[in-house]
């Protein structure tokens, strides 16, 4: 049984140049046409096996987040089905789904609970991401009063110390010191040995060559190739090298 598994993925968004035009379109109730739709995914068929360490690779816009908030629950696909077999934790940004307003400790205990972990679980388990998290005493201030790096070595924190089974991270080593960093990658090495399956979005080919067994590469919303990870990492210096020449292209001729 795949850890996931992705038959015919799609995900279309309407756009307008400006959102009084949206507004007009939606008070003449679809009459007047001021936007068109966006396919962010299309045809998207992808099954990852239990143990698996995927890389994703792409350029800005190319799908990348938007599959990964699709397979973590974050959004509904517009066509296609998901299907994922484990208990799933994704690491989206700095410290997104916190709630400002709560302490670090009570977005930490809450976190859990929603993955399925009991309250005795995440009590026995705060000591260990307390540590990981290395914020002091902001882990019983608010959210809100946290820098950009502290709210990511939380979100970190928690998600992998909480045993996932599938584990997701978009970009999530972007922020922080390189202490945590080097710290952070440890440990995703260690779930990688265990037996975790992992999703890993990074534009740092070097990262997903070293880290991934395979790897795939999206291309204006469709996956256009997979395959292993030095494979995956050709063909995606080919697809940024054919996009620097068309702008080259394009300054020759103003």
């Amino acid at each position: 049984m795949p850890a996931i598994s992705l038959k015919g993925i799609g995900k279309k968004y309407r756009i307008a140049s400006s959102k009084s035009l949206r507004l007009r379109e939606i008070l003449s109730f679809g009459k007047k046409q001021h936007s068109q739709d966006f396919w962010a995914l299309q045809d998207i068929d992808l099954e990852v096996q239990p143990g698996t360490t995927l890389g994703i690779l792409g350029r800005n816009g190319a799908g990348k987040s938007t599959m990964l908030q699709i397979i973590s629950g974050v959004l509904q696909p517009t066509t296609g089905t998901v299907e994922v077999n484990g208990r799933l934790t994704a690491i989206f940004g700095l410290g997104s789904g916190f709630n400002p307003e709560f302490t670090g400790r009570e977005n930490a205990m809450m976190n859990g609970l929603i993955l399925g972990m009991d309250r005795r679980e995440m009590l026995d388990r705060f000591e260990e991401i307390e540590a990981f998290a290395d914020i002091g005493d902001f882990i019983d201030h608010p959210v809100r009063t946290y820098s950009s790096g502290m709210k990511s070595r939380l979100g970190f924190a928690v998600a992998v110390n909480v045993d996932p089974d599938i584990l997701v991270i978009d970009e999530a080593l972007a922020a922080g010191d390189a202490a945590f960093k080097k710290k952070a990658l440890q440990r995703m090495y260690e779930l990688r040995d265990s037996g975790t399956t992992v999703l890993f979005v990074s534009h740092s080919m070097g990262m997903v060559s070293r880290f991934c067994t395979d790897a795939v590469l999206l291309h204006r919303g469709h996956m256009i190739a997979s395959g292993t990870p030095d494979e995956i990492v050709s063909e995606y210096r080919d697809v940024l090298e054919k996009a620097q020449g068309q702008k080259g292209g394009t300054k020759n001729t103003e």
